[in-house]
């Protein structure tokens, strides 16, 4: 299913359990990383428009591939449980232009 940022985050509890694809900014809070809906989101830290990556599955270097894409929009694919998207492995971390 291909899901815009947004209405995960206005309803995620219609979306509970599915695997979906977001798109947005690579943020951080902290060291647990963020995709925020706008870049604005991201620079202003605005953790209510933001979903929580699950990366903790994946390689090891993943944070680190991911600290590189700060800022930058993404598009994530992996299963969301109403706050969080546990990306799926074998990711392939690609930034794309909004």
């Amino acid at each position: 299913m291909h899901l815009l940022h947004y209405p995960a985050c206005a309803t995620p509890e219609k979306y509970k359990g599915q695997i979906i694809t977001v798109r947005g900014v690579v943020g951080f809070n902290g060291r647990v990383p963020m995709v925020y809906l706008t870049a604005e989101h991201e620079r202003l830290a605005i953790n209510e428009s933001a979903i929580r990556l699950g990366i903790e599955s994946l390689p090891e270097d993943t944070f680190k591939r991911l600290e590189k894409f700060k800022g930058r929009y993404i598009e994530i694919y992996g299963e969301f449980n109403g706050s969080v998207i546990t990306v799926v492995s074998g990711v392939d971390l690609v930034s794309i232009k909004n």
